[in-house]
C-alpha cells in the first residue's frame, strides 16, 4: 500500500438524501439545509474554495488517486452532534448519516472506510450504535466530537469504551465544536474572539480529557481501548506527560487505580494525526518531538480533507525523518485498525433468521431460548443493483439461489463466475430456506434477527 489517510472530511451536499434514513417523527426537522445542529460562531478562514467532498467519486478521481491514497477514513463534518440539547435528535441524526455514509460512499467504493458517529450525551443510545455496526467491516473506529459537556474520563461515558472494546474498534475524537451547543468554552478562561484564536487554542481540550481518563482509571478498566486523537498537533504532548508524571509522583495516593506514570498510559493508549503538525523552526525540534511521543508506533498519516485552510498536508511531513514516513504513512494505521481496515467482506454480529410468514426460520425450529433481539426490517435486491444491501451482499450464493449462512472465520468463495454472480434482471427468483417459499429477489421482505456472530 502507498496510503492510508485517517481523516477524509466527507460532506453531505444536499440533506433531503439523509432524510429517508431518520425516524419517522423526527424527519420533519431535516430539511435540504439540515438538521438544527450546535453551532459556535466562527469559521474556516483560508480555505481553498475550490475543493469539495460532496461526491465520492470524485474524491476518488481528483484526490485519492493521484495522491496515491489507498484506503481513506470518513470522519464527516457534524463535529458538535455530541452537544446538541436534543439527545433524541442527535442520536437519530447519527444513525441516519451512519446509514447514508455506509450507502452512499463505503458500500460502492472499497477505498473509503467509515466511523461510526454517536452522540455521547446519551451513552445509552450511543453505545446502542456502536453494537448495530460494530461488526461491519465498513466501519473501522467510533468517532465523537472532543466538544463536550463534562471530561470524557468520567464513568457516565465508559459505557461507550466499553463497547469500543467489545468490537474491537478505536475510539476518535475531534475537534472542532468546542464552544457550540451545550459545550464548555474552548479556553479554560472564556469563548475567545477570533476563529484564529479559537482554533489555536483547540488543543487545551485535549489535555482535558487525556488527563480525566487516565486519572479516572479508564486504561486500567479498558486496557486495549485505543484513542486517536484528530487535529490536534503534536507539540503540546511532552509538557502534558511530563508535568502529569511529576505530578501524580507526590500525589499518587489520591488515585491508586493510576499504577503506572501517566505518560505511559498516554503512549500506550493515544495516537496523533498529521494534519496540521506544527511547522517547527528548525527540522530538528520535530525530530526530537517525535521521538518523545514515539511517532514511529503512534503518528497517522491525515489530510483533513477538503479543510486545507492550513496548507497541503503532504508539505506538513516533508521534515519527517525517511525512516518513519512508510510507518506514519501505512503500517500505523494498519496496526491501529487492524484488518478490517482492508477487508471488504461483510461480518454479521449475531445469527441470523430470514423469517417469513410460517417460517421456523433459516435454523430449522427455534428452541425456547432462540428470542429474537434487535430485529430490523431490510428488503431483498438482487445482487449489485443497489448499493445499500444487494443479495451478494447478504451472502446469496447465486448459484445455488439460496441464503447460506457459514460460521465466522470460514473462508469460501462463491461459486462460478463473476458473470454467474451477478444478478441478471428483476424477474429472478430466490429460494429462502426454511422459509418455505419462493418470491421475487426485488420485492422480498425479511426480517433479520441476531444472536451469535457468523460470517456470510
Amino acid at each position: 500500500m502507498n496510503g492510508i489517510d485517517v481523516d477524509l472530511h466527507n460532506h453531505i451536499a444536499d440533506w433531503s438524501a439523509v432524510a429517508p434514513y431518520v425516524p419517522h417523527g423526527l424527519r420533519w426537522r431535516v430539511g435540504a439545509g439540515g438538521p438544527p445542529l450546535a453551532r459556535h460562531g466562527f469559521r474556516n478562514v483560508g480555505a481553498p474554495a475550490v475543493l469539495s467532498a460532496t461526491n465520492p467519486r470524485e474524491v476518488k478521481e481528483r484526490f485519492l488517486d493521484p495522491r496515491g491514497i489507498d484506503v481513506a477514513i470518513l470522519t464527516g463534518n457534524l463535529l458538535s452532534l455530541g452537544v446538541q440539547p436534543n439527545p433524541d435528535l442527535a442520536a437519530a441524526i447519527a444513525r441516519a448519516v451512519n446509514d447514508w455514509t455506509l450507502d452512499t460512499w463505503i458500500r460502492p467504493f472499497s477505498c473509503y472506510k467509515g466511523s461510526i458517529l454517536v452522540a455521547q450525551q446519551d451513552p445509552a443510545q450511543a453505545v446502542a450504535e456502536i453494537d448495530r455496526l460494530g461488526e461491519d467491516p465498513g466501519m473501522v473506529q467510533v468517532l465523537m466530537g472532543s466538544a463536550s459537556e463534562a471530561p470524557f474520563g468520567r464513568r457516565t461515558f465508559h459505557p461507550i469504551y466499553e463497547a469500543c472494546v467489545r468490537h474491537g474498534l478505536p475510539l476518535a475524537l475531534h475537534i472542532g465544536g468546542e464552544g457550540a451547543g451545550m459545550s464548555s468554552p474552548s479556553t479554560a478562561v472564556g469563548h475567545p474572539t477570533t476563529y484564529f484564536e479559537w482554533y489555536g487554542s483547540l488543543p487545551q481540550s485535549y489535555m482535558a480529557h487525556i488527563m480525566s481518563m487516565v486519572a479516572e482509571g479508564v486504561f486500567e478498566r479498558f486496557p486495549s481501548l485505543k484513542v486517536v486523537l484528530y487535529d490536534g498537533g503534536v507539540f503540546w504532548l511532552p509538557h502534558v506527560m511530563w508535568r502529569f508524571d511529576k505530578n501524580w509522583k507526590a500525589q499518587r495516593s489520591e488515585t491508586p487505580w493510576v499504577k503506572r506514570p501517566p505518560s505511559r498510559y498516554i503512549l500506550d493508549h493515544f495516537y496523533s494525526t498529521t494534519y496540521p503538525l506544527e511547522a517547527a523552526p528548525e527540522p530538528t525540534y520535530l525530530h526530537q518531538v517525535l521521538k518523545m511521543i514515539e511517532a514511529e508506533r503512534t503518528l497517522l498519516f491525515s489530510s483533513s480533507y477538503p479543510n486545507w485552510e492550513l496548507g497541503d498536508p503532504w508539505d506538513m511531513i516533508r521534515d519527517v525523518p525517511e525512516n518513519l514516513r512508510e510507518r506514519v504513512m501505512v503500517e500505523n494505521a494498519l496496526a491501529v485498525y487492524g484488518p478490517r481496515l482492508t477487508s471488504f467482506r461483510r461480518v454479521l454480529r449475531t445469527e441470523e433468521f430470514v423469517s417469513a410468514p410460517g417460517s421456523a426460520g433459516l435454523f430449522g425450529p427455534r428452541r425456547r431460548h432462540d428470542t429474537a433481539q434487535r430485529c430490523v426490517p431490510i428488503r431483498i435486491w438482487p445482487g449489485g443493483s443497489h448499493p445499500a444491501l444487494s443479495v451478494a451482499f447478504l451472502g446469496v450464493r447465486h448459484h445455488h439461489r439460496r441464503v447460506r449462512v457459514r460460521p465466522a472465520g470460514a473462508r469460501r468463495q462463491l461459486p462460478g463466475t463473476r458473470r454467474q454472480r451477478r444478478g441478471h434482471g428483476h424477474d429472478q427468483h430466490l429460494r429462502l430456506r426454511g422459509a418455505g417459499c419462493w418470491s421475487s429477489s426485488f420485492t422480498t421482505a425479511a426480517t433479520l434477527c441476531s444472536r451469535t456472530t457468523h460470517s456470510v
